[in-house]
């Protein structure tokens, strides 16, 4: 039989030294980025009863088990929906929007391991109670703020709208199985199958040239333009005229430099009502951050009220991420430890449990430490040289 004392399942890792220094500081910014801007900070159970994970695309990725009560519960899978489920039932009295922020572990089994993570951290904000055109750009724009603290200006924010392909095929009377064609051709970037899927729906030239200048371009306000000048409808129109509104919010506090449209980008089913978007960064193969409108979430816990909100990979960020690694305080050496516990009375630092002084400065060097106090000889040592 195998021994698994010394190994870790598949999908999990370990965090030391300079890789746990580097996460905790980035999720510490992080929360005082939306601690700063009115957001107050939450925690949920690691595991829930599964009823809370197990609607739309929540129910195949789950670790999921049975307590001693018999009762089915599951590790957190999503906690966009923990908090769903904490603002319908101990925050339902509430008064006015809530403004939640969080930082958590999620816990996901992907179809295949391909090299993902099974578990990995989130940070994000969640706004409840509210739907608007500015609690859309504030969302967003923290977002923004988030992936500068990470990323500096190494990034790009990509969003689309999921309301705008609503009434988009609404209005060209393309039916349910044709958007879920529609929609699987474009995750797999298949244009030849979304033509014939239109061409098969009998859509008219113009309109088959307008959609896919929407799932084939990347743009500013001038790709929302162009389709301006091509929706038939309203309510089409007016998802527009909020994306645009969006947009010209973002300029007015200079953060829509990395900002565009893209309309190519999907989200899970049904979730998403509103916009929905996505962050990436040069090299980094995977979404860095996603979030957007769900106003249709808390009706599934009985509480109907509009939410937008959106959380940061952590575990995607630390490669990039640029952290001060230094310890700074010092450490005090002596060869009476005595000595030390008396001297740290009164000083700030911590004691070298090493029993030489060359051993000491070695210890430092190794781990970052800035400086070394030798205590018997009154001298202090920079070990960043």
């Amino acid at each position: 039989m195998q021994n698994y004392k010394l190994q870790t399942p598949i999908g999990v890792k370990d965090y030391t030294y300079d890789l746990s220094k580097k996460k905790e500081q980035l999720t510490k910014k992080l929360k005082e980025l939306f601690i700063k801007n009115g957001y107050h900070y939450t925690e949920t159970p690691t595991f829930e009863f599964l009823d809370v994970f197990t609607e739309n695309h929540q129910s195949l990725d789950l670790y999921k088990f049975t307590n001693r009560y018999g009762e089915l519960v599951s590790l957190r899978s999503d906690m966009t929906r923990s908090i769903a489920r904490l603002c319908s039932s101990e925050l339902l009295d509430m008064p006015f929007l809530q403004k939640l922020c969080y930082n958590a572990n999620i816990f996901r089994m992907p179809k295949e391991y391909l090299g993902k993570l099974h578990e990995f951290t989130q940070t994000g904000v969640e706004l409840i109670g509210i739907d608007s055109v500015y609690a859309d750009y504030e969302i967003v724009s923290l977002a923004i703020k988030a992936l500068q603290l990470g990323l500096k200006n190494d990034y790009m924010l990509h969003i689309s709208s999921s309301d705008f392909f609503n009434n988009l095929f609404s209005e060209l009377n393309i039916d349910l199985d044709l958007q879920n064609l529609i929609f699987k051709a474009i995750e797999e970037k298949n244009m030849v199958v979304i033509k014939k899927v239109l061409k098969d729906a009998k859509i008219d030239d113009a309109s088959l040239e307008m959609i896919i200048l929407v799932i084939g371009s990347v743009g500013k306000l001038d790709l929302i333009d162009k389709i301006k000048q091509n929706v038939k409808t309203e309510k089409t129109l007016n998802s527009l005229q909020r994306l645009e509104s969006l947009y010209k919010l973002l300029e007015l506090s200079n953060l829509d430099g990395n900002v565009y449209f893209d309309f190519s980008l999907l989200s899970y089913g049904n979730y998403y009502t509103g916009i929905y978007f996505q962050g990436y960064s040069q090299n980094i193969g995977n979404v860095i951050c996603e979030g957007g409108r769900y106003n249709n979430l808390l009706k599934q816990f009985n509480n109907d009220r509009p939410s937008v909100g959106f959380a940061i990979m952590i575990n995607e960020l630390l490669d990039k991420y640029e952290a001060d690694l230094k310890i700074n305080e010092v450490m005090i050496y002596s060869k009476n430890k005595e000595n030390v516990i008396k001297y740290l009375n009164n000083n700030n630092g911590f004691m070298s449990l090493e029993e030489s002084l060359e051993d000491s400065l070695k210890y430092a060097k190794t781990y970052k430490i800035k400086n070394v106090y030798d205590l018997d000889n009154d001298k202090l040592y920079d070990c960043e040289e």
